[in-house]
């Protein structure tokens, strides 16, 4: 499948792939981590950093820890990557070094690009019409990369496992993983991460449906994470644990050649995990305490209907999907607010022409009116109108 049409600088990260396949050393993640910067192709040393999001979020994900000590920690570390976002990349800025360069070429060629691919079968298989054989554009490219990248990095700051079992991590609430992380980008962005979970969230939930029982059985002594019981009561707990743990382990499981291979990837890393995760801090209620505490200035825009008109497909700026559901006027509402089928569409990652040739936004509108209308009524209230 060609995912690099219309990318800048002549370099795609699929480009970048196969420079570093071709190569006498073929890029793993074994090897990555002992090559020296100036083994890599001058168009990867030239292109990773505008291959992936941004700065801030390589830096993030090359600083980011599994465990923290404290919440003040926790804290400090999100504060300095929500910094990092807002200010401009300057000479002054400060770049990863070349061990850290070569770890990022490492994830992003031999982890996230292997996603993206599954990620647009994913969506084709739930959008009949979303056609991907041109490729995706730089914008749509740009999208889909900020969506994975920032969902690792959630994975990594609030990651309840991968760590030893001593280890205490300090609780988050639901509450404050929106305040000082979700919340932090445009709503558009925020659903761009949700696009990313729920595609993960449909993976496990088809692999612990396939595979769970057989994990159990492997020996219930070495397996105390696994209660058929509470996995039939409450299999979200097992979907966290497992989604928790990022994108290597994801790939591991969509790479596993046969049941058996995915029985015994599924009883190494199960665990359960209770507490809060992405859609509890996501939920309507959190959402509104969120604006009883911190009335943020998109609130504001919010509350006065501000415009903003679509002005064309860039990573900057929302989609026309999202500029469609509200009618061109300021919105801070996603998570819950949003028919979870959207985002099996990945609606906010398609560039206009897309999203108008596969008939999703006459769709989007369709849908939206659907599930705004008050029930055994035809009334149409506003998301926005509601407490």
């Amino acid at each position: 499948m060609d995912t690099t049409s219309n990318h800048p600088h002549g370099t795609t990260p699929l480009a970048i792939t196969d420079s570093l396949s071709s190569g006498s050393r073929p890029l793993t993640q074994n090897n990555a981590s002992s090559m020296c910067l100036e083994e890599l192709p001058y168009d990867v040393r030239h292109s990773i950093l505008s291959s992936v999001p941004t700065i801030a979020d390589l830096l993030a994900f090359v600083a980011g820890t599994w465990t923290y000590d404290t919440l003040e920690d926790m804290r400090q570390f999100i504060s300095s990557y929500h910094s990092r976002i807002l200010s401009p990349i300057g000479p002054n800025s400060v770049l990863p070094n070349k061990t850290d360069i070569v770890s990022i070429v490492a994830f992003h060629c031999t982890v996230v690009m292997p996603l993206v691919s599954r990620f647009m079968e994913w969506t084709q298989g739930h959008f009949e019409g979303l056609s991907l054989s041109d490729g995706l554009s730089h914008t749509e490219m740009k999208r889909i990369l900020r969506g994975f990248y920032i969902y690792q990095l959630f994975c990594k700051v609030f990651c309840v496992n991968g760590r030893p079992i001593l280890t205490t991590q300090p609780y988050v609430s639901a509450d404050e993983k929106l305040e000082w992380f979700l919340s932090i980008y445009e709503p558009w962005e925020t659903e761009e991460i949700l696009c990313i979970h729920d595609f993960v969230d449909d993976k496990y939930h088809r692999v612990l449906d396939d595979t769970l029982w057989d994990a159990a059985r492997i020996d219930p002594r070495l397996s105390p994470a696994i209660d058929m019981v509470t996995f039939a009561r409450h299999p979200q707990v097992y979907k966290t644990g497992l989604g928790s743990l990022g994108l290597t382990v994801l790939l591991s499981m969509f790479n596993a050649a046969d049941h058996k291979t995915l029985v015994n990837l599924v009883w190494q890393h199960i665990e359960q995990a209770w507490g809060p995760w992405v859609e509890e801090a996501v939920s309507t209620q959190c959402q509104a305490r969120r604006r009883n505490r911190v009335f943020s200035a998109r609130d504001r825009a919010e509350v006065e209907r501000a415009p903003i008109p679509f002005t064309g497909d860039s990573e900057d700026s929302p989609p026309l999907a999202w500029v469609t559901i509200w009618k061109g006027t300021r919105s801070n509402r996603f998570g819950q607010w949003i028919p979870p089928s959207f985002r099996e569409w990945g609606y906010v990652m398609w560039d206009s022409g897309r999203m108008i040739t596969a008939g999703g936004i006459a769709a989007l509108e369709e849908k939206w009116v659907e599930a705004c209308i008050v029930p055994n009524s035809d009334f149409f209230v506003d998301p926005r109108d509601r407490v």
